[in-house]
This record gives structure tokens, sequence and C-alpha cells, in this order.
């Protein structure tokens, strides 16, 4: 996603050519969408999830990837430090609750500091991070709440 966003920009202020990248076009798009969030961890071989409580109830989590309105969760990662990213092209108004839950770590008295990002108009002109929460998960299993982003109706 950042470099499809980083491509897009550059582009559309005529720099690609003086960069001088030969990038194969069938993976170059802009994917802009209407809110992102981002999870990392700083604890290798650790598994954390991120869960999108979306506003019908439906959460997306590494057990449920894809919601009935279009929120996509990726690929879950059990090893490295993430990423982890929840985006959604088109977001219903309503409110999104954002939560993290520790699965595993190899260290069985160790802390994981996990952290999230959040964008809304992700790679459009509007885009803005709405804000970067770090929270500690201490053993597996534990969950904690980042937050909650209101989407207003349009008007």
């Amino acid at each position: 996603m950042e470099l499809n966003s980083i491509i897009h920009l550059a582009e559309s202020k005529g720099l690609m050519a003086s960069i001088g990248i030969n990038l194969d076009s069938r993976v170059i798009a802009p994917v802009d969408v209407d809110l992102r969030c981002v999870l990392t961890w700083d604890t290798d071989l650790s598994d954390v999830e991120l869960i999108i409580t979306e506003p019908s109830g439906e959460k997306s989590n590494s057990f449920h990837n894809h919601s009935r309105f279009g929120g996509l969760l990726s690929r879950n990662f059990s090893r490295g430090y993430g990423p982890v990213e929840w985006m959604i092209k088109q977001a219903p108004p309503g409110d999104y609750s954002i939560d993290v839950r520790l699965y595993h770590t190899p260290d069985p008295i160790g802390t994981v500091c996990a952290s999230v990002v959040v964008m809304s108009d992700f790679d459009r002109p509007s885009q803005s991070t709405l804000g970067h929460v770090s929270v500690l998960l201490d053993k597996t299993n534990d969950t904690a709440h980042v937050g909650v982003i209101h989407v207003a109706a349009a008007p």
C-alpha cells in the first residue's frame, strides 16, 4: 500500500521519469480507502491480532478477514513484527471499534508493545492520521481496546 501511495504521489507531481524506476504496471494502482488501520509490534515470533468491529457489529479478525460491507484484513503474521492491516474502501457511517489481542509470544514473562496507526482517506489528497496508539500486552490472550473511530453520514 505504501509503495503504491508513494508512486501515486510521485506521478501526480510529475516525478516518476526523473526517479527512473521501472516497475511492473500490473502491481501499480492507487489504493485509496476511507479508513485504514495498521498494527505492528515489537517482539519477534509473536502473534498479535487486530480486531475491528464495524457499525453492523460484524468483526474482522484473522478468522474472518472480509466483511460484508467491504472491510478487508490482511494476511495474519505469526512471526516477525507485522504489519497487519485492515481497510475499507467505502466506510458505512457509524462507530468502528479497534482492539488488539496477543495470541502468542515466545517469552512467557515478556511484554509485547503493539502499535496501531489509524488513517482516514488513505492515498487521497485529504489523507490524515487520526491516531497512533501503543498498548502493552502482558500475557497470552491479553486484549486491549485501542479506540473507536466515528464515521459520520455523508451530508
